[in-house]
């Protein structure tokens, strides 16, 4: 099902690069990061790294998409990166991680590695700005719990650079996707067809 002109509350007009970069400003998140268009999960092919940076700083990489490497210290310059130089690291200075044209992904992560992610409780500055459309709230959530209805298993905060493929997964439970800003493409396929989707095999 596709919901146009759903009402995500102050979000849909606040959250730009700029404002993202000013929220949650102490905030250390892991970041997949990938030299390529095209993300691979496949253990024999995984083509990421993981990189611990700040969430502002992840917003500024993504804000500066694949740009070459000049015209990146040019979109850090304009959104307000003042670290003096002596302090950067090499890969700072460099202006990349593993790549000059690396693509960078997050999926947000509960505080406690056994607890399901929540947005409201892990990103409590933007949680602040966004509302669930009424339609998927509950009346019957508890005014002390952080998500808006009882039956949502999590919530996760995802942001990527531009023009950056997941690989091919399925999810066990039902989702709700809020888009913000930016552009997604999301294809879906039938159950049916998993056998044919070349879905990486997972050992438990």
């Amino acid at each position: 099902m596709l919901i146009r002109g759903a009402n995500f509350g102050k979000a849909s007009e606040f959250w730009s690069p700029e404002y993202l970069k000013t929220k949650e400003a102490g905030k250390k998140i892991s970041a997949h990061v990938c030299p390529d268009a095209q993300m691979n999960f496949a253990t024999s092919e995984r083509n990421y790294t993981f990189r611990t940076m700040g969430f502002g700083e992840f917003i500024k990489r993504c804000a500066a998409g694949t740009a070459p490497m000049e015209e990146r210290k040019e979109t850090d310059s304009a959104i307000g990166d003042h670290e003096p130089e002596e302090e950067k690291s090499k890969h700072d200075r460099d202006g990349y991680y593993i790549s000059p044209h690396e693509r960078y992904y997050l999926r947000s992560l509960a505080k406690k590695s056994n607890k399901a992610a929540d947005f409201f409780v892990d990103y409590p500055e933007l949680a602040n700005d966004f509302t669930l459309p009424s339609f998927f709230s509950s009346s019957s959530a508890s005014p002390s719990s952080s998500l808006p209805t009882p039956n949502i298993f999590s919530s996760v905060f995802r942001a990527s650079s531009p023009a950056l493929s997941l690989w091919t997964h399925y999810d066990i439970t039902d989702n709700i996707l809020c888009h913000i800003q930016g552009r997604k493409r999301v294809l879906l396929f039938p159950p049916k067809h998993s056998g044919n989707l070349y879905l990486p095999l997972v050992r438990v």
